[in-house]
């Protein structure tokens, strides 16, 4: 065996502890606090008081849990990509997971704790006023008993298949577009966003989203925002991968940025033009068969990058040669209602492609993400007919994880 799997393996034994550690302590933590809230608030003597003692243990484990997982992503963050991507993987791959199934667990445990206590405490109320206290405290104890174990395999459950929804490959979902006046002509468009290229979805992950565009075979690639994730050296390394694509050749793949591109705009669109890929920002142009129209992210992490200007994008699709007879279709990350109504009322854009909110990526950010955005998620007819398409993201942000979401690859065939 070499030196340096030798050494991986030896690297690998302390990262694999730090996660097994970290996500066993959150979900005994959490579990002891959760019988412990449901039983707290009846008298039980000694007991009580020992419940208490254990609540504070279990206080102690959740925080050197978390010490332990953010540990693994900070190591992570440090490592430079370049010169150690599988180590760099490793950690932020394990921190991740680790904060995603802390999250999961500790959700999932907290609303069982709710659920008990109110079934608990209404029955123990009922044997009060009926002067059967003791029948109470049966009844509170034996729902504890039957309802925590079943919590914490529903927890671990959970974890598991967010973990697997979340790591497997993208699938590819169809959609079909028909502006007015189109005809039997049809172009084929893959839409990809938030792919977030960084340690976790890294150069093999962009090798399986290649081969599966290039199995699609579309005329155009577009790519709808948020490609790099937080780590801009890890991006260049892995971008090169595109050039892999089989629509680099004929000059037809097609980016705009998204808030995680902002940080570095020029070195952005300087890394993807390198490889073949055209950046569109605020500006718009004829492609084919269609008028392209492409919008910088709304919001930026810097303040040297400019928020994205969607009345010059209009204004210059509006000067295109002919546009009334080419279906138009816009490129934006964020799907911001009153941006996306400014486009809606012209009357050759016909399509809308974004992305940003993974669909909620997982419960219970879902709820979170729909109090935010009125659309999160698949094909919308705007009021003046404009067609919205929102992907739920080819990859993950943050924890490589899924709940009631898919990694997407978007096939759109456009009519015309």
């Amino acid at each position: 065996m070499e030196l340096r799997n030798v050494l991986l393996v030896i690297i690998a034994l302390p990262v694999g502890i730090l996660f097994l550690t970290g996500y066993t302590s959150i979900l005994a933590g959490s579990f002891i606090w959760h019988s412990f809230a449901c039983a707290s608030f009846v008298k039980f003597g000694k007991t009580r008081r020992f419940r208490l003692i254990y609540a504070a243990i279990s206080t102690v484990v959740i925080v050197l849990a978390m010490i332990s997982i953010f540990t693994c992503i900070f190591i992570g963050s440090m490592i430079p990509f370049d010169t150690q991507p599988t180590l760099a993987t490793l950690f932020a791959t394990a921190g991740y997971l680790g904060l995603g199934a802390s999250l999961m667990a500790g959700m999932t445990l907290f609303t069982f704790m709710l659920v008990q206590m109110g079934v608990a405490a209404s029955t123990f109320i009922l044997h009060m006023f009926r002067s059967q206290t003791h029948k109470g405290y049966f009844v509170f104890g034996t729902i504890q008993k039957t309802l925590s174990p079943i919590a914490l395999i529903l927890s671990c459950i959970i974890v598991g298949l967010s973990a697997l929804y979340g790591l497997r490959d993208p699938r590819i979902v169809e959609y079909e577009v028909w502006p007015p006046a189109s005809t039997s002509n049809s172009v084929t468009v893959a839409h990809l966003t938030d792919l977030h290229f960084g340690a976790v979805r890294n150069r093999a992950w962009v090798e399986t989203i290649v081969r599966k565009v290039n199995e699609a075979n579309p005329d155009y690639v577009f790519i709808t925002g948020d490609t790099i994730d937080n780590d801009v050296t890890a991006f260049k390394e892995i971008v090169p991968t595109l050039s892999d694509l089989t629509a680099i050749a004929s000059s037809k793949v097609y980016a705009i940025s998204g808030n995680h591109d902002s940080s570095d705009l020029d070195e952005w669109e300087a890394e993807l033009t390198a490889v073949g890929v055209q950046c569109l920002r605020n500006t718009a142009k004829v492609v084919g068969p269609l008028s392209l129209i492409g919008v910088d992210s709304l919001s930026s992490h810097s303040t040297d990058s400019p928020p994205g200007n969607m009345t010059e994008a209009l204004t210059q699709f509006a000067a295109l040669p002919n546009v009334a007879d080419r279906p138009g279709v816009l490129l934006m990350h964020q799907p911001d209602d009153d941006e996306m109504a400014k486009a809606d009322m012209n009357p050759y854009v016909n399509l809308i492609l974004a992305g940003h909110t993974h669909g909620g990526q997982m419960w219970p950010i879902t709820a979170i993400v729909a109090m935010q955005f009125d659309r999160i998620v698949g094909a919308y007819d705007l009021m003046f007919g404009t067609k919205l398409i929102i992907g739920q993201g080819t990859g993950t942000w943050g924890p490589p994880m899924r709940l009631g979401t898919n990694n997407e690859i978007g096939i759109v065939t456009i009519h015309y």
